[in-house]
């Protein structure tokens, strides 16, 4: 009987499932809120996951933008407030000369 170089035999397919078997059930992964533990062979690796990654960039992009914001608000305040003293300073030298102390 001559095997065709595609043809697998029963033992050669019953080791290549014992083996992918085997390796799957040393793989498991495990979700702790935003921590995906993997353990392959015993050994743990633990790894943040993506999507939480990139939701916490896009918050921190967000809050850096309100700050940012923030930031020009106060700058324009404290424009107005300066402005607003030297109205009042200017107002109150001109009522100075006004009046008449005698």
């Amino acid at each position: 009987m001559s095997k065709d170089m595609y043809e697998i035999d029963d033992e050669e397919l019953d080791n290549q499932q014992m083996l992918t078997s085997q390796s799957t059930s040393q793989v498991k992964i495990q979700y702790r809120g935003m921590i995906k533990e993997i353990d392959i062979a015993g050994q743990k690796i633990s790894v943040i996951e993506p999507s939480i990654v990139q939701d916490m960039q896009v918050t921190v992009q967000s809050l850096q933008n309100y700050v940012i914001k923030l930031e020009n608000s106060l700058r324009n305040m404290n424009l107005k407030f300066a402005n607003l003293e030297r109205k009042i300073k200017s107002m109150e030298a001109e009522l100075d000369n006004k009046v008449n102390y005698d």
